[in-house]
């Protein structure tokens, strides 16, 4: 594994995570970072996928995608059952549970993971990086197209299913899809340029790239406080574009820290960032559990249930998820 992305997803993680802590914080001002780490989070799913060899099938390689997303939801939702903090007791809860939607996330990855393959593997080797750019501008006039109309298509929950009450460009409606989109493709360009001979990461770029992560993230507080004076959603429209630029300035920055980030020592904080990274998407998951029993709980008591217990329960899920994974693979594909 390239070792700046350990740290790039663990900071998507803490970020996503973050923004699930309201009620857990003395205000909820401070529970934040959800559109940041998921645009560096679909960045980063971007650069890793980015090299998809010619002989790969789609079959084999959507059917680890959708293992790895699903096997540690369904272990997980089990627990839940046993346990008797979640009951299932229609056909449709089971669905909702267990299948689809599941999470918006995962739901949300299954169709991006479709049309990633078909852009990287179908139209990138024909049209080279130029394809790219079209789609970039595809997914800007969709986008533009239903937070404009507020289309009832655009605002269809992949959470709820249902069509949402309030409008919001940070919720997980299919409106946000192209936004992600971009965002994976962005980190395929980024891959293009890691992976160039000639790549350059001298000291002035890193100053440039670190001082536009500041930049992006004072554009967000100053779009948010904005808004609540405004008691609107006009300036919403520029969120993707902050949460991208975001993104893309923070893989730059750390993509140019490489050499050192390898040079670290094993120390305790290496061990635990990297162990977030690995259980990125098991934090997600098991994490509203937590959030759910211990919120209420004193400030910071709480936080530090929270963290420490989601990150344990999480490596312990991870760890349960890759042995059924590898047992999976192994008996699907022969690998």
């Amino acid at each position: 594994m390239i070792q700046f992305i350990e740290v790039l997803r663990a900071i998507a993680t803490a970020l996503i995570a973050n923004s699930h802590f309201k009620g857990v914080y003395p205000t909820d001002l401070l529970s934040f970072g959800g559109g940041f780490g998921l645009a560096l989070f679909y960045m980063i799913s971007g650069f890793l996928l980015a090299n998809i060899k010619r002989s790969t099938k789609f079959t084999e390689w959507y059917f680890k995608k959708v293992a790895r997303l699903y096997i540690p939801l369904i272990i997980l939702k089990t627990i839940e059952i046993i346990v008797g903090y979640l009951k299932v007791d229609t056909v449709g809860q089971f669905v909702r549970e267990f299948i689809f939607p599941a999470s918006w996330f995962g739901a949300s990855m299954l169709i991006l993971y479709l049309l990633y393959y078909g852009i990287v593997k179908k139209l990138y080797v024909k049209n080279c990086i130029g394809v790219i750019r079209l789609i970039h501008i595809i997914d800007l006039a969709v986008f533009l197209l239903l937070f404009i109309t507020k289309n009832g298509i655009g605002m269809f929950s992949l959470e709820t299913l249902t069509i949402a009450d309030e409008f919001s460009v940070e919720t997980p409606y299919i409106i946000s899809l192209p936004i992600w989109m971009s965002s994976m493709l962005a980190g395929f360009e980024v891959r293009k340029i890691y992976d160039a001979p000639d790549k350059q990461n001298n000291s002035k770029n890193v100053c440039l790239y670190g001082i536009g992560v500041v930049v992006t993230m004072v554009s967000f507080f100053v779009v948010k406080i904005l808004e609540k004076k405004a008691g609107g959603t006009a300036l919403m429209i520029v969120l993707p574009v902050i949460y991208i630029g975001f993104a893309y300035t923070m893989f730059r920055f750390f993509m140019a820290w490489e050499e050192k980030i390898e040079a670290l020592s094993d120390n305790i904080w290496k061990k635990t960032v990297w162990t977030i990274s690995a259980c990125s998407l098991e934090i997600y998951y098991i994490q509203f559990p937590w959030i759910h029993i211990f919120r209420n709980f004193m400030f910071p008591i709480n936080w530090v249930l929270i963290v420490t217990i989601t990150v344990l329960s999480a490596y312990l899920l991870h760890c349960i998820s890759n042995i059924a994974f590898h047992a999976l693979v192994k008996r699907k594909v022969g690998k």
